[in-house]
């Protein structure tokens, strides 16, 4: 009787255990996927009056960029219907050349004689003209003032591109770490939340525009100049109607500053730098360490926080002839990889003129937008990746992700020329067998491996050179 019992309280506990653990998956675990997806959802989406038009903005340049701005070699060799690639590859990198050396100038301007919300709004309005003129030339216009009409608007473009370089993406910081500052937290997780939510303020409407320039296929280089008007001015007049609701000092005020150094003293909370590797690097180099932040140019920090040593990023001062090697090998970095960037940018596409894109994704404008995203796909996701491997703390992590990147500009080339052998060839047995031929035998998927690892090289060399010259140069002249 007692051994009845027994087994009918075993069974008993039994059909308890089964109960709770049923109850446990129906309820519990629910719950904690319903939990991290809230969290998850609340860092990477963030909403407001102020930065809402400006990511509008961002939304119509990626767009822009990704759809015409990155494929001008495409539009030059059609258009023009020149036989002179030396020409169309000359007028293509002196524009990107100039765009470049314009964003130092409206950078500067910006720092010192107008607010960053005025700069934005001149840049686009350029911007704005020169898509506007492009789209009147292809429609109304006749050849004979192709050209001319063409160098003008290049010129406004040029303007408009560096100055979302130059200005846009620290405004779009400066109205988010503003609506911040009201609300300091020392919790880990609100501090993870703030730095991931300030990346996909940019990151995502980037990848939507880049996303409407490969799923809206326009028919002619004229519906493309319409399309990147229409969205440029829809978008700068919201950014206009959005003036009330701007953080608009033009140095960044006071308790904002106070703001972000709260934030990075907490955040270095969140990733130390180890103790040892810092007594290392300051016995090896020797010099003070100091905090350097996207403001540095323009604020310089307080005596009293000077004397703080557990920052994250943690800088050290390098004196004597080892600094200018460092530098002047680092600038002989980036002169391989704007070498290779702008052959990506003129040959890439003046391969693909030639090769066959019935059978693939469309005309050769298509393809060239297609192969712009993959690059640029594949800069991001390598970035991403690198970034999550590789410990913050370890402090090679730069001068590897360089070396990497320059590895990866090799293999782009190497890639390029195995393919234009290929290419050189069945011209030459296209052109004895039937004279002149437009297109070869040879399709467009032979570009994607060269434009996968430019974009590699993008991701890897381009970040790490742009990090360090940008600490060592912020150095000299604070």
């Amino acid at each position: 009787m007692r051994a009845f019992f027994r087994a009918d309280s075993i069974v008993r506990i039994q059909s308890m255990i089964r109960l709770g653990l049923i109850w446990g998956r129906c309820n519990i675990l629910p719950y904690q996927c319903i939990d991290s997806v809230r969290k998850w959802l609340g860092n990477h989406f963030y909403f407001s009056m102020a930065t809402t038009p400006i990511r509008g903005l961002v939304f119509s340049h990626s767009y822009v960029n990704n759809a015409l701005v990155s494929i001008l070699m495409t539009y030059l060799t059609e258009n023009w219907r020149t036989s002179n690639f030396a020409m169309a590859a000359l007028v293509t990198n002196v524009q990107e050349g100039v765009s470049d050396i314009m964003v130092i100038v409206l950078a500067r301007i910006s720092d010192t004689h107008m607010t960053r919300f005025k700069m934005i709004a001149s840049t686009n309005a350029a911007y704005l003209l020169g898509l506007l003129l492009l789209w009147i030339r292809s429609k109304f216009m006749s050849a004979q003032t192709e050209a001319k009409v063409y160098y003008g608007a290049a010129v406004l473009i040029g303007i408009g591109e560096a100055g979302r370089s130059a200005t846009l993406k620290e405004f779009l910081d400066d109205q988010y770490f503003s609506e911040q500052k009201e609300r300091p937290s020392t919790d880990e997780n609100y501090l993870k939340r703030l730095e991931t939510r300030k990346e996909a303020l940019w990151r995502h409407p980037w990848f939507l525009g880049a996303l409407l320039a490969v799923f809206l296929p326009t028919p002619s280089w004229t519906s493309t100049f319409m399309v990147s008007t229409i969205l440029v001015g829809v978008s700068y007049l919201l950014f206009l109607l959005g003036y009330s609701c701007y953080f608009l000092s033009r140095r960044i005020h006071k308790s904002t500053w106070k703001s972000r150094l709260y934030y990075l003293k907490k955040l270095s909370l969140v990733y130390p730098v180890q103790e040892q590797e810092q007594e290392q690097e300051q016995e090896q180099r020797g010099g003070e360490i100091c905090i350097v932040t996207r403001v540095t140019s323009s604020s310089s920090c307080p005596p009293e926080e000077a004397q703080r040593k557990k920052f994250w990023p943690l800088i050290e001062l390098k004196a004597g002839k080892g600094f200018f090697i460092e530098v002047i090998a680092m600038w002989s970095a980036f002169f391989a990889y704007s070498l290779v960037e702008a052959t990506g940018s003129t040959l890439f596409f003046e391969q693909m003129s030639s090769l066959d894109t019935d059978s693939g994704i469309g005309s050769v404008m298509d393809v060239a937008v297609f192969l712009t995203l993959v690059s640029g796909f594949s800069s991001f996701l390598v970035s991403f990746i690198y970034n999550l491997l590789i410990p913050k703390q370890w402090r090679k992590a730069t001068l590897v992700r360089i070396g990497c990147g320059l590895a990866c500009s090799v293999l782009c080339c190497v890639a390029a020329w195995q393919v234009e052998g290929k290419r050189l060839k069945l011209v030459s047995s296209e052109r004895r067998e039937h004279g002149t031929s437009k297109t070869i035998p040879m399709s467009a998927v032979w570009l994607v491996p060269q434009f996968v690892l430019l974009g590699l090289m993008k991701g890897l060399a381009l970040n790490g050179l742009t990090e360090f010259l940008l600490i060592e140069l912020l150095i000299m002249i604070g």
